[in-house]
């Protein structure tokens, strides 16, 4: 999806924002990540939109829907999280570290490595819930069905299920 059908789908969902500063983050998310592509063979910069038209859909804020734009940047290339602030403010910096902080951990078994995640999404929650909705739709990989396809067998289950929670109606 190009920047103008981006934008023209923000306008579907009847999003306010400022569109010079959304059409920035998509560019630099789109430079930052150029070369990089995701396991499908799709372009990388396809998952970050994807995530972001997710939030958007939840009706979610400009700078939530900026940091899903940016959510690998510090973590995958060359930008930092002074950067990111300096570009797009402080909220949209620390969400997109809190998502990054989230990504970096690794565990000896799944079970550990979910109970961990858990419990950092609660501590992450407590600073700006924003973190958790940018990092739901981006670990479950819900944007992503042809990347589950490429996944082994074992990897699908709990991401599908994860998946089907998450689009499930909330009460």
């Amino acid at each position: 999806m190009d920047l103008q059908d981006f934008l023209k789908r923000l306008h579907e969902l009847n999003i306010i924002f400022q569109e010079n500063r959304v059409s920035e983050a998509y560019r630099l998310a789109e430079k930052a990540h150029a070369g990089q592509y995701r396991s499908s063979g799709e372009p990388y910069i396809s998952h970050p939109i994807q995530v972001a038209i997710i939030l958007a859909e939840l009706e979610l804020d400009e700078d939530t829907i900026i940091a899903g734009l940016l959510h690998d940047v510090i973590e995958d290339t060359k930008y930092d999280h002074d950067t990111i602030q300096e570009l797009f403010g402080k909220d949209v910096a620390e969400i997109v570290e809190g998502v990054t902080k989230i990504e970096r951990i690794q565990y000896e078994s799944l079970e550990l490595q979910q109970a961990e995640n858990f419990r950092k999404m609660l501590l992450a929650m407590s600073k700006d819930v924003r973190v958790i909705m940018v990092k739901l739709p981006t670990g479950c990989t819900i944007c992503g069905p042809s990347s589950i396809n490429q996944m082994p067998r074992r990897s699908k289950r709990p991401r599908r299920r994860w998946r089907s929670m998450f689009r499930s109606p909330t009460a």
